[in-house]
């Protein structure tokens, strides 16, 4: 059972960065695209400069929650799994 709940922490852990990275791209990508009102470049140039700080947050930021997440989860099983066998 502890690779069980091992292997539901893991899922939960990429689940969350994915689910994490994919509703931050698509944050940047509307706002970009509200405020260049139609311009193309201007959307390019609001998205390359919203990427210079929404990427160091994914990329230094997202880890740590998705792997708080995943061990909350994976005690979560681990304890449930536990009551089960008791029982």
């Amino acid at each position: 059972m502890e690779n069980n709940a091992k292997q539901i922490g893991q899922t939960v852990a990429t689940l969350v960065q994915f689910i994490g990275t994919a509703t931050a791209c698509v944050l940047l990508i509307g706002w970009a695209w509200s405020l260049a009102a139609g311009s193309v470049l201007g959307f390019v140039l609001l998205l390359l400069l919203g990427m210079l700080f929404v990427v160091p947050l994914l990329i230094w930021g997202l880890p740590a929650v998705s792997l708080l997440v995943g061990l909350l989860v994976q005690v979560v099983a681990a304890l449930i799994s536990g009551r089960r066998s008791r029982v």
